[in-house]
């Protein structure tokens, strides 16, 4: 997976708001952090880019 050039920020945004702009967290089931652990490990994936293509890869989130 090939990195996206930076996007400038916005001259109305803070640093702070701008870092911020599209960060997500929750809290996982020690089933389901291991489950996503292990997923992320046999496709060679980070944390953050497994999410991402588990998050664009959805069914039910492609016709949003």
């Amino acid at each position: 997976m090939k990195r996206q050039p930076p996007e400038p920020k916005p001259d109305a945004l803070t640093e702070s708001e701008w870092k911020n702009r599209s960060r997500i967290s929750c809290k996982l089931k020690h089933k389901t952090y291991t489950d996503l652990w292990i997923y992320c490990q046999r496709n060679n994936f980070n944390f953050n880019s497994g999410v991402n293509h588990l998050l664009q890869t959805h069914p039910q989130l492609q016709d949003l």
